[in-house]
């Protein structure tokens, strides 16, 4: 009878650790989902910042010397 009863224990406590691992897994994925949508953002805003400093240099001569030279 001992057997049996260490046997349910090691069964239970296994049952408790794939639970927790299960519970674990779901968390970490949903703080991966946001991140990747907040890199997504962060790549869209960096892109368009990219396109108006572009212009911002095109509407300026590019590479012209200062007036001082």
């Amino acid at each position: 009878m001992t057997e049996d009863k260490e046997l349910e224990e090691r069964i239970i406590t296994l049952e408790t650790r794939t639970a927790f691992q299960e519970r674990m897994i779901d968390e970490l994925n949903s703080v991966l989902t946001d991140q990747q949508g907040s890199i997504t953002v962060l790549a869209e805003q960096v892109a368009l910042l990219m396109q108006q400093v572009g212009a911002g240099i095109a509407d300026k001569g590019g590479d012209t010397k200062p007036p001082h030279y």
